[in-house]
């Protein structure tokens, strides 16, 4: 059972602010596991005087969900913990056919492979909001905006044969 006040789960990123936290100690030893942190950097890292720490990024979905399923039962004693919802391409076999599948840069930009040749048409297209600022760069409410929804990307779907592939690999 976890006991970790101070830290917040919301999607694939995971953040801490240390100030929350009322047990560090408990909250490093259960979280360092799920966050792949060894627990006495993790506890360092608690401790801190930042007010924000990001602790993990581009989560599995598996690991999200128990962190999100932990703190959901136990609020109070997760405080201080958070997720952030970020978006990227996950391949649940890893390296399985990656001269064919090829991967994408921290930036999102497809190298080798079908991410390479199929870049455009899987990236999509970003939403954007658009509108008029004061001289100090706050939104004026009174006037034209204009908001362009994203546009998810393309899906691509291969026939390889996995048990083949598997071997081969």
């Amino acid at each position: 059972q976890l006991n970790a006040a101070g830290i917040k789960v919301i999607e694939d990123s995971v953040y801490a602010y240390p100030p929350d936290i009322i047990n560090i100690a408990s909250t490093a030893k259960n979280l360092a596991p799920l966050v792949e942190i060894p627990e006495t950097k993790l506890a360092k890292i608690l401790k801190g005087e930042n007010r924000y720490v990001p602790l993990q990024a581009r989560l599995s979905p598996d690991t999200s969900d128990k962190i999100y399923q932990m703190i959901s039962e136990e609020k109070a004693k997760w405080a201080g913990i958070g997720m952030h919802e970020e978006y990227f391409r996950y391949y649940p076999e890893n390296t399985l056919a990656a001269s064919i599948v090829g991967y994408v840069s921290r930036d999102n930009v497809g190298q080798y492979g079908i991410e390479s040749t199929f870049n455009t048409e899987l990236q999509g297209i970003a939403g954007k909001f658009e509108t008029k600022k004061d001289s100090i760069g706050r939104q004026i409410t009174v006037g034209d905006s204009l908001l362009t929804p994203a546009v998810d990307g393309d899906d691509i779907v291969l026939t390889l044969d996995y048990t083949l592939q598997n071997f081969i690999c």
